[in-house]
């Protein structure tokens, strides 16, 4: 797992704004109703899943269930056979 900052992200693979979001400036889906299906109608690798773990916040490359609180899309796609990992809120 390739570990990477905020900023690295943000770069790398550009998140999408969410156009059903109230906040203009929001990049996370919910895990229902129309942001769900927005998410599930992309490629796999441009979905990646915001999960609480120990207390802390992580963005990880993928559609994972477990722990997770919302979803982000990028507009440039995981390479195949990679997975990322951001800590969010810096690192101590």
């Amino acid at each position: 797992m390739n570990i990477i900052t905020e900023d690295t992200f943000i770069e790398q693979f550009q998140p999408q704004v969410n156009h059903h979001s109230p906040s203009a400036r929001c990049c996370l889906f919910q895990a229902f109703g129309a942001d769900l299906k927005a998410v599930t109608a992309v490629k796999p690798a441009h979905v990646w899943t915001l999960i609480e773990a120990d207390g802390a916040m992580y963005l990880v490359s993928g559609l994972r269930f477990s722990n997770q609180r919302a979803y982000v899309l990028t507009s440039q796609p995981v390479p195949l056979g990679e997975e990322y990992s951001v800590i969010l809120g810096g690192v101590d």
